[in-house]
């Protein structure tokens, strides 16, 4: 019988089948004193590394190296880039329930206009990090104001 060829090219994929049986089962004893059922755990469900395959399909090291930079180094970029868009559209909403409901109409004209103001920058750190994650050329933290100086 002639040994199987593997048809990927990814050393990535040989890891993730040697992970997936190392997966260590846990058995709790059925009602038949003799059988024991397998029982998934929280740890079997989640696959290492599936979110850093996600990210870079072809280099999911590289996708880890670089959360790790980020929580590192760029940790307050991620911070300020969540928390302008979290604020800008929560100021957005505001202001357009403010405008559609309320007779302060002027009132929630400024609150969209504040609330864009927050969402641009928000998201478009938010984008430059997540295209940083995935790997792609001429994106990097570093593009972004850093809040610790």
């Amino acid at each position: 019988m002639a040994a199987a060829v593997p048809t990927s090219s990814s050393r990535y994929d040989d890891e993730s089948e040697l992970i997936e049986q190392a997966i260590d089962f846990k058995y709790r004893p059925s009602s038949n004193a003799t059988h024991y059922t397998a029982v998934q755990t929280a740890q079997e469900s989640f696959v290492p590394g599936q979110l850093f395959r996600w990210l870079n399909r072809r280099e999911p090291l590289q996708a880890r190296h670089r959360l790790g930079n980020l929580y590192w180094r760029g940790w307050g970029r991620v911070v300020m880039s969540f928390f302008l868009a979290a604020f800008g559209i929560t100021f957005d909403v505001i202001g357009l329930l403010c405008m559609l409901t309320c007779d302060e109409y002027e009132r929630g004209i400024g609150f969209v206009i504040i609330g864009m103001l927050m969402t641009m920058p928000g998201v478009y750190g938010a984008i430059i990090l997540l295209l940083y994650l995935r790997g792609r050329r001429g994106y990097c933290y570093t593009q972004l104001p850093d809040i610790s100086q």
